[in-house]
């Protein structure tokens, strides 16, 4: 028997796909209600290098970098990443920046 001769197997097959497809829209609903509770920094404050003191910005947003990539399959935790303003419409983000160490500023 060759696949999709028995229509059973591919309706079961299809039945399972949307099963994990909701299941992940699911999880990534549950992420996205969560993110701000659970992030270092909200929108508004000052994102500093906490290891040369360097003012970098403000926030202007919360991401999860894979949270759009990859279905979503491997948006599976609460690693939160930053957008912010560096200055007059530049802006920048936490993710492209491996090992910085970003502390809270004084506005």
């Amino acid at each position: 028997m060759r696949w999709g001769e028995d229509n059973f197997d591919v309706q079961v097959l299809d039945g399972l796909n949307k099963a994990v497809h909701d299941a992940i829209e699911e999880r990534r609903k549950w992420l996205d209600i969560k993110m701000p509770e659970y992030g270092d920094f909200q929108v508004g404050d000052v994102i500093c290098n906490g290891r040369t003191g360097e003012r970098l910005g403000v926030v202007t947003g919360l991401y999860r970098y894979w949270r759009d990539r990859d279905d979503g399959i491997r948006d599976t935790s609460m690693s939160i990443d930053y957008r912010y303003e560096t200055s007059s419409n530049c802006f920048d983000n936490t993710s492209r920046q491996i090992g910085v160490w970003f502390v809270k500023g004084t506005k």
